[in-house]
């Protein structure tokens, strides 16, 4: 069924094999992707939805969820909250992930306050 997803293009019509499914399912160390561990599949792209928050906050899924769950601050200062939707409470539990993995990068230094 999830070579059929990735590979079928439309309805009855056979797609583009770039990698057999057996390379696909060893782990990163030998040159896979893993898809035999949906959870942390699942939890990657969950954390990727957070970061898409962060980097087009005009997008129209940023725009709803911010309207809707944080209308007054950004995603990453953004509290859980009351009357959640599945996909908000499942994307907001991936901050800590994000933040785990983010870095600050100086660049020209314009933004760094010395006094």
């Amino acid at each position: 069924i999830l070579s059929w997803f990735w590979w079928q293009t439309q309805k009855g019509k056979q797609g583009i094999y770039w990698c057999s499914w057996k390379t696909l399912c060893f782990g990163k160390e030998y040159g896979g992707m893993e898809f035999w561990n949906f959870a942390k599949f699942n939890l990657a792209l969950l954390a990727k939805q957070g970061w898409q928050l962060m980097e087009h906050p005009n997008s129209l899924l940023a725009r709803t969820l911010k309207a809707k769950y944080f209308p007054n601050t950004n995603f990453m200062q953004s509290k859980l909250g009351n009357y959640l939707s599945y996909t908000w409470r499942s994307v907001w539990a991936m901050k800590n992930i994000l933040l785990k993995g983010m870095v600050w990068r100086v660049g020209k230094g314009d933004n760094i306050l010395i006094w």
